[in-house]
């Protein structure tokens, strides 16, 4: 049986690498209203809270949106038709888990949804969403034809 050893980086790790690996195309989001970051990095202070990216792939996109900032930010988008899949996942740098989980990797689940921390996940009706994103947080919006794990 095959196993390993997962720390909350080799988590994320394994959930943006197989996210990346279901879509054709990657891209920087432009986040309108993005609120400031609020210290200075290199030299620059004017870096936003919200770091985002879109996976784009025929039929469904992602949105990945990290809030780095101590204060959490609404956000409200288009996400779909009444007939797409909708499906948001959070990860909160701020949550409890264990350093290390063992996880199986001959499950039929995904190493990521085995630990070590466990991710928000809901599925909100398509159309507008809104969410707040918390404080050190991960939000993954994934929205259009439905990708099986």
């Amino acid at each position: 049986r095959d196993e390993a050893n997962f720390t909350v980086t080799g988590q994320l790790f394994a959930h943006l690498s197989w996210l990346a690996s279901q879509h054709d195309t990657m891209h920087p989001l432009e986040i309108a209203g993005n609120p400031p970051l609020g210290l200075e990095i290199e030299g620059e202070t004017g870096a936003g809270a919200l770091h985002g990216a879109a996976l784009v792939a025929e039929g469904r996109t992602t949105l990945l949106v990290m809030n780095r900032g101590e204060a959490a930010v609404p956000v409200a988008l288009e996400a779909g038709t009444p007939a797409s899949h909708l499906e948001l996942t959070r990860y909160d740098a701020t949550a409890q888990c264990e350093p290390v989980a063992r996880v199986r990797l001959d499950s039929d689940t995904p190493p990521w949804q085995q630990g070590p921390c466990t991710p928000h996940t809901e599925n909100p009706p398509a159309g507008t969403v809104s969410a707040e994103l918390p404080p050190h947080s991960l939000t993954i919006l994934s929205f259009g034809a439905k990708k099986e794990s």
